[in-house]
């Protein structure tokens, strides 16, 4: 009976001639594509003057993320295939329009949500004045004019004010510094802050005007629910009174000493203790409440 070991025979060894070595260069099958490296336009830095004029669009370059995405004020984001991650775009911005801009064709329009404030920023960050639109605004005329809804945005100034058109109105005081949306619809003016509804007042622009205004843009979404009014802690006084904005409030000597919580509404003060409405009192328009507590003073022994 045959081994296992003399089953098996060890297999012949055939030696390799090495190859020659070429004494030409090899000519590469491939030709490689050299693109010529972009020229920038070289402008001059942003004066002063500059950003004290009013600012219509501007440019710059940005970089694409690895994920394609493209970030930008005013919580607005672009997404992109993942052939264009790390590519650099142009971005051509104005208050109603931004333009997206590779090796000089436009990939993508949409309307902005960028204001006036945004794009000085923007300059002041390295950003140049844009020349003309490289392609069809995202909201044109006609949209705004057949638009049924138009929204504008605007930062309410120190004084609580918003300017629209050429018209200075007046919000409130609790809004000043922040970003609001003004919402035109029908003969109303909605102010909507943080996603909530604010205050709603008499439209002071005429509907054949809005289109004009700077920033405007159509909008489809529903108007957001209200906010929660604001209150107002007082300490009812011996007489039964407590006094909010200038205007002096009667509760009752009843309630003397207690601590009261006023509701803030547009046209009334709601009076409540420990969750109870107990009065109403008519609100005076011109009324500003600047100061939401308030207690009597306290004489030092």
């Amino acid at each position: 009976m045959a081994t296992p070991a003399t089953v098996f025979r060890p297999a012949p060894i055939d030696v390799i001639p090495p190859l020659p070595v070429a004494t030409e260069p090899l000519v590469p099958n491939t030709v490689d594509v050299i693109v010529p490296p972009r020229t920038r336009q070289h402008l001059a830095p942003v004066t002063e003057h500059a950003l004290g004029a009013t600012v219509h669009a501007v440019e710059w370059e940005a970089v694409l993320t690895p994920r394609a995405r493209l970030l930008l004020p005013a919580d607005q984001q672009f997404k992109f295939t993942a052939a264009l991650a790390r590519r650099e775009v142009t971005v051509w911005a104005s208050d109603r329009s931004i333009h997206i801009v590779l090796d000089g064709a436009v990939i993508r329009t949409r309307p902005s949500r960028l204001s006036e404030h945004d794009l000085r920023d923007l300059l002041r960050r390295g950003a140049r004045i844009a020349g003309p639109e490289p392609a069809r605004g995202a909201v044109t005329v006609d949209m705004l004019t057949t638009s049924a809804v138009i929204e504008v945005a605007r930062t309410v100034s120190r004084d609580g004010c918003i300017g629209l058109g050429g018209h200075k109105v007046l919000l409130e005081s609790t809004l000043v510094g922040q970003r609001v949306t003004v919402r035109f619809e029908g003969t109303l003016m909605h102010i909507v802050a943080n996603r909530r509804l604010v205050k709603t007042l008499p439209a002071p622009i005429p509907a054949d005007q809005r289109a004009a205004l700077r920033g405007a843009r159509p909008s489809a979404e529903p108007l957001p629910p209200p906010a929660p009014p604001h209150q107002a802690m007082r300490r009812v006084a011996a007489n039964g009174t407590v006094t909010v904005a200038g205007q002096r409030l009667r509760i009752g000597r009843s309630y003397q000493g207690q601590t009261v919580a006023i509701a803030i509404e547009d046209t009334v003060f709601r009076v409540v203790i420990d969750g109870n409405e107990i009065c109403t009192h008519a609100r005076n328009p011109d009324s500003d409440i600047t100061i939401f507590k308030a207690y009597p003073r306290r004489h030092s022994i």
